[in-house]
């Protein structure tokens, strides 16, 4: 999601290179430039922005807790938190004005980084906006946390919430990260994810090519996206 910029989409629409922008860093313009994009079937990758807020509290955490041990005086640094409702706003005024290129669109849905439980409840909060989404034809991604359900139990969880079994899922490689155990639990339930995005990551990496050669024992068919390769 580098390309929020307008200095940055413009150099990458120049070489007509896949997109990203945050959607919590938007504006008006910045929209317009992903849906202008959109429509000249080019592809676009629109990131929620949990993982810089995610990145930015933990910063400010640090901080304080440095300051504290210290004895100086602790910094009022104020957590940031996404507002999700406009985040969904983002990704429909995007696919409801591209002109029939929803299937160059890709979107990742709601969660908060390493916590399963609230991104399971924000996956039951926005499931409605989510399905309808995969319906117009967006590429949802949908990242799976750790958390107290295991791997294969957590994806059943979450085909449950969106009833569906061919969303993408998402698999942390940076900020969280799966183990290549843990990924081949994925594949111990009954349905079997066929879709993946592996996320903060890039196919020139170690850690991309175990992981994908992880994925591909299991599902030698398995359709894989990364950061840098979305759509």
């Amino acid at each position: 999601s580098g390309s929020t910029a307008p200095s940055d989409f413009k150099v990458g629409a120049k070489l007509n290179l896949p997109l990203g922008i945050d959607a919590s860093r938007t504006s008006k313009p910045s929209i317009q430039r992903a849906i202008d994009y959109l429509k000249k079937g080019r592809d676009i990758f629109v990131d929620s922005g949990a993982f810089g807020v995610h990145t930015y509290n933990e910063k400010a955490l640090k901080k304080q807790k440095a300051a504290k041990e210290k004895g100086e005086p602790v910094p009022d640094i104020k957590q940031k938190e996404i507002d999700f409702d406009k985040t969904l706003d983002i990704y429909e005024n995007i696919a409801e004005n591209s002109k029939g290129r929803t299937g160059n669109l890709a979107v990742v849905a709601p969660d908060v980084l390493g916590n399963q439980k609230l991104t399971h409840s924000l996956l039951e909060k926005y499931a409605d906006r989510i399905k309808k989404l995969i319906d117009q034809g967006v590429d949802v991604i949908v990242p799976l946390q750790k958390g107290g359900l295991n791997p294969s139990e957590n994806f059943k969880r979450v085909i449950e919430i969106l009833e569906r079994d061919d969303v993408r899922i998402s698999i942390p490689l940076n900020a969280k990260a799966w183990t290549v155990k843990e990924i081949s639990e994925l594949f111990e339930g009954n349905v079997k994810p066929s879709k993946f995005h592996l996320l903060g990551t890039s196919p020139e990496t170690k850690k991309y090519k175990e992981t994908v050669a992880a994925i591909k024992s299991h599902n030698k068919d398995a359709d894989i996206s990364s950061d840098s390769s979305t759509k």
